[in-house]
């Protein structure tokens, strides 16, 4: 009789001991069916990063998802973070989108090249090569008409100055500087060279042009240092064989000078303070958070689809850099580095640690990077935001 109340002793031991593993087996069976059902309630708005955000498990170190939004696809479209929303230019015209996700302003004109910049609560948006240009103030559209020449690029500051390079008979270009009234302060000709960059400094009191022009047997490219005030250049910088690609200030005197083979970085006179070889590879993108922090992608044929990726400080020192592969699209801010690849986006410091990564939906172009701690991950009709603060 013993030796039978043993023998039952035992297995309902066993059966305890099962019972841990029958209810893990449970949960996992009910979180499987909680995920089809997600799926199929939302089969209509589902992306890869809306589904691995419910799973507890596959990502390194995961961000918050906040919300999308959605415009109309066309693959001309330009974009720029604005007012805490989105402003998309197309071949069809500019649409403003808040942060709820509504658009709040919208104009039709035709862009065939569209470009658009935003700082603080100003926007310009214009056609480069044409003579449509859009103005946005505050989320609404201040002006929208068609410029008297051909634009070859502007810019704009936090303060809504303005500034237009274009095409003008009798010269190269024109540079004209705008108040945010729309009064033009002032307007530099060039008689020697084609004008092809620009910056403009965010106190307006200084602007940068840049372009090339032949110089015997060789390419000359050069940048003019413009102050608001007089009409004659204090200072510039020159290079041979290479193209001026972006002139970026960094504060209201010092400039980034971006080019084919590497980076200069200028103070407010024009002397060259720091530089950065590409060491022949090739730039394949940039992005700058306007003060202390400088990212460049750069790709070399022979390694694939392999990029080596640095931060550089002011001075062009390196600060980090990293080989990734896949890489489409970088964005930096506030020393916070944001990185497309293929199929997952990666956020950085700028010593590139404390990474973070998420898979992303198929199909994503570009990212963004934002004051408020949030990044956009743009595809051809949408924009997912997420959280990585």
């Amino acid at each position: 009789m013993s030796a039978v109340k043993k023998d039952i002793s035992k297995e309902n031991r066993s059966a305890l001991r099962r019972l841990p593993g029958m209810f893990l087996r449970f949960i996992i069976l009910a979180a499987v069916a909680g995920i089809c059902l997600f799926v199929v309630m939302n089969y209509n708005d589902l992306s890869v990063s809306n589904v691995l955000s419910i799973l507890p498990f596959g990502e390194k170190d995961t961000v918050d998802y906040v919300d999308s939004y959605k415009f109309t696809a066309n693959p001309t479209n330009a974009y720029a973070d604005y007012m805490g929303g989105l402003a998309v230019l197309s071949a069809n015209g500019l649409s403003v989108i808040n942060k709820s996700g509504a658009e709040t302003a919208a104009t039709a004109a035709s862009f065939q090249r569209p470009s658009v910049k935003a700082a603080g609560s100003y926007l310009l948006a214009y056609d480069v090569g044409g003579v449509n240009m859009v103005y946005c103030d505050s989320g609404a559209i201040k002006f929208s008409r068609a410029y008297k020449n051909n634009i070859i690029t502007c810019e704009i500051n936090a303060m809504g100055w303005y500034l237009v390079v274009a095409e003008e008979s009798g010269s190269k270009a024109t540079a004209a500087l705008y108040d945010e009234t729309m009064e033009e302060v002032i307007k530099w000709f060039s008689p020697e060279r084609y004008l092809t960059v620009s910056a403009l400094s965010p106190d307006s009191a200084r602007f940068c042009v840049g372009g090339v022009n032949q110089s015997g047997a060789k390419i000359m490219s050069k940048v003019i240092f413009m102050k608001r005030t007089s009409e004659e250049p204090y200072a510039s910088y020159e290079c041979y064989d290479e193209l001026i690609l972006d002139i970026v200030f960094l504060d209201n005197e010092n400039v980034m000078i971006l080019k084919e083979k590497s980076v200069v970085f200028c103070d407010g006179n024009g002397n060259k303070v720091g530089e950065q070889s590409f060491e022949n590879l090739r730039l394949s993108d940039y992005s700058t958070d306007g003060a202390g922090l400088q990212v460049v992608c750069l790709s070399d044929k022979m390694s694939g689809s392999v990029s080596r990726v640095l931060t550089l400080n002011r001075e062009g020192g390196i600060i980090a850099e990293k080989y990734i592969d896949g890489v489409k699209a970088i964005s930096c801010i506030n020393g916070s580095l944001g990185i497309l690849t293929t199929d997952t986006a990666l956020v950085y410091n700028e010593s590139m640690e404390d990474e973070k990564s998420f898979s992303i939906s198929a199909g994503s172009r570009h990212i963004i990077m934002r004051e408020n701690g949030t990044l956009m991950i743009l595809t051809g009709d949408s924009a997912e935001i997420y959280s990585y603060k």
